[in-house]
């Protein structure tokens, strides 16, 4: 973990912990809600929480709370929800991810980033968080979960630095900036980051069932992103453009090759218009989409006979989307459709020879697969009833999605609240969601000459039920949250092993169930200008496989998390930590250890960082910040899928500098 303290924006900072539960959240039912009515398990990071708890990226701060876990493996992070990750190349597809409503992903591999690579931390107001199925208001790929970004329209300029134990000191440096203003119905933003990390000299862990020599080398990371948010009245408009460079030192397909490039690069555009039209509230959205990996890739798989592998695929692709609302004194109705039209250039692999000749992949269907489109359209219907005012509140869902490359499937969610007082709540929601198999697994082609994917068109959507009971309670300065759930999968995609290749299957059953519990405490003491804010957090996951009775690999099933926060006027320091059960090695690695099962130990890490902020002239201040990750320097390791799991990374130390 990178630490960042930077910009401290101060929204809802005199607020106690009861007055929090008050703040209205919109992307549990694309609608505004109070936390505490809303009949979901929603979790609220305020922008000022991220920048004085020190957390260095968005993913970072979702995996401090109760029920994440990000298993990193230095290309493409995993976020994994309630017992159940991503798996090979999972990338997070388990989550939406929205910047202010907007959906963001790499559409060729439904990759989400949520990393160094992603949208600055300055910029952001709030993070919305929904644990559970939402495919019912969101369609495909809400399947765990939706994280909702709010920006800000406010200016800073940051430099950042990153420091390592080893001969070579300095590591890195990452710049970002942002320009916004708010007059009247207008609003503005434009933010940007660009930096460069060397994560080189980082040994293959001693756990993996493949021993590697030597350590990593060449291992670099460069982030590029830009977000444009207009909005003018009833009008908006927002971009995103996103560029992808990371070595893959660690990657399953060509582990400590040294040579490894992955890049790519995606925009998604949306303009979007709401009316009020005799009563009813209409918004019309129409969006944009492109990528494709980008000149600077370079596939080093370590086979012999040739230098590398080159990767040909790109997407491009619209969407339409139409809501209408009537609000009603006791809730409102929404009907809602949409229609998505995307051509891929499916994907195609190129062997470079070493004389620079470039050949296709011959071991498999040699004739190069050519465009294809991918047609959905969905037709949903919304509902909130507040059966008590102010007490009770029901909400739900249905929805259903026609694809042309997969079964058709039906979404439902539904919900009800009831607020017993003002500071005690329950709250229970049940329903189903689906997570469709992305084009990389439905036609990829192996990059890896033993060992490589090949593809299933034939996949299916996986599909998950859940249920859940939630309940919080907020007395004097401390609030408490506990929440059991039930979770079933069918459909589970996995690799499956093929004489020396896999192939993605819907072949597992999962079900089981998990608890989290969540305690915070504010207390402010004004007399002396300071406050403490501790936190802790504990989760437990059960999910096994119903055929063989077997945990599902890589997810822990206990997580302890927790950390405090002093602020003392205009400084701030934190300790933050946390204990991560033992997991089972992941499937692909079980093979390539005799079928045999190995666990990864279980791990803790501890961060602290301080920062203080400063007046200047005509009004603007500076903020510099240091901050140490896993300051015991402890070696342990995340998992795997190509014979080799990921080391851990050691102590690293950030700096920063900001101008606000």
């Amino acid at each position: 973990m990178l630490i960042i303290l930077i910009l401290l924006s101060q929204p809802y900072e005199e607020m106690s912990l009861m007055e929090l539960l008050d703040v209205e959240v919109i992307a549990p039912a694309k609608t505004a809600l109070r936390i505490k009515e809303v009949p979901a398990s929603i979790t609220l990071i305020r922008g000022d929480e991220l920048i004085s708890n020190g957390y260095a990226t968005v993913a970072e701060a979702i995996a401090q709370e109760a029920g994440f876990y990000l298993n990193k493996n230095m290309v493409f992070d995993d976020m994994g929800v309630r017992g159940l990750s991503g798996g090979m190349r999972g990338y997070s597809r388990g989550l939406k991810i929205l910047i202010n409503g907007f959906p963001i992903s790499y559409k060729i591999s439904s990759l989400k980033t949520l990393g160094v690579d992603f949208l600055p931390l300055e910029s952001i107001e709030r993070i919305e968080i929904v644990k559970g199925p939402a495919s019912a208001l969101y369609g495909a790929d809400a399947f765990m979960g939706v994280i909702n970004i709010v920006t800000k329209p406010e200016a800073f300029a940051t430099t950042e630095f990153w420091l390592k134990d080893g001969d070579d000191i300095f590591r890195g440096y990452q710049g970002n900036f942002g320009i916004g203003s708010k007059k009247g119905e207008s609003e503005f933003l434009f933010t940007a980051k660009y930096g460069s990390i060397d994560r080189s000299g980082l040994s293959a862990p001693s756990e993996s069932p493949f021993v590697f020599s030597g350590k990593s080398e060449n291992d670099m990371e460069s982030p590029s992103f830009a977000y444009l948010n207009y909005s003018r009245g009833d009008f908006t408009f927002s971009e995103t453009y996103q560029r992808t460079y990371t070595s893959g030192e660690f990657t399953d397909w060509g582990q400590l090759t040294h040579n490894n490039v992955i890049s790519f690069e995606h925009l998604n555009a949306k303009i979007g218009y709401k009316k009020e039209l005799v009563g009813f509230q209409s918004n019309v959205e129409g969006r944009f989409s492109f990528g494709a990996p980008t000149s600077d890739e370079y596939l080093s798989t370590g086979d012999v006979g040739y230098l590398y592998m080159e990767k040909d695929v790109a997407y491009i692709g619209g969407d339409a989307l139409f809501e209408i609302r009537k609000i009603f004194k006791e809730g409102e109705v929404m009907i809602g459709a949409d229609y998505s039209y995307d051509i891929y250039s499916l994907p195609n692999v190129y062997r470079i020879e070493t004389d620079g000749d470039k050949m296709i992949e011959n071991r498999y269907p040699p004739v190069p697969q050519g465009d294809t489109a991918f047609i959905n359209y969905s037709g949903y219907l919304q509902g909130i009833y507040r059966i008590l005012p102010e007490r009770m509140l029901f909400a739900g869902g249905v929805r259903y999605d026609k694809h042309n490359m997969y079964e058709n499937f039906l979404s439902f969610r539904g919900g009800i609240s009831y607020t017993l007082s003002e500071n005690l709540y329950v709250k229970m929601a049940g329903g189903n969601s689906f997570k469709v198999p992305p084009p990389e697994l439905l036609f990829s082609r192996p990059i890896k000459m033993y060992d490589g994917v090949l593809e299933n068109p034939a996949l299916n959507p996986e599909k998950i039920y859940t249920g859940e009971f939630l309940l919080g309670v907020s007395f004097m300065n401390i609030s408490f949250l506990t929440n059991l759930h039930y979770q079933k999968v069918i459909d589970k995609i996995e690799l499956v092993r093929e004489v020396n290749v896999y192939r993605p299957r819907n072949i597992s059953t999962l079900s089981g169930y998990g608890l989290e519990i969540e305690l915070r405490g504010r207390f402010p003491f004004e007399e002396y200008a300071l406050r403490i804010e501790p936190s802790l957090s504990f989760s437990y996951e059960q999910i096994k496989n119903e055929e063989d009775d077997v945990i599902t690999d890589v997810y822990p099933p206990i997580m302890v998390k927790g950390g405090t926060l002093i602020s003392y006027r205009n400084l701030n320091l934190y300790l933050r930590g946390s204990y991560i059960d033992e997991r089972l090695c992941s499937g692909i690695n079980k093979s390539k250890n005799g079928d045999e099962e190995y666990y990864l130990s279980s791990y803790y890490t501890l961060d602290a960082g301080a920062n203080a902020e400063f007046d200047i002239l005509k009004g603007r201040k500076i903020v510099t910040s240091i901050g140490v990750d896993n300051i015991m320097d402890e070696e342990f390791a995340y998992a795997g899928y190509g014979g080799i799991d990921v080391p851990s990374g050691g102590r690293w130390i950030r700096m920063s500098l900001t101008l606000k």
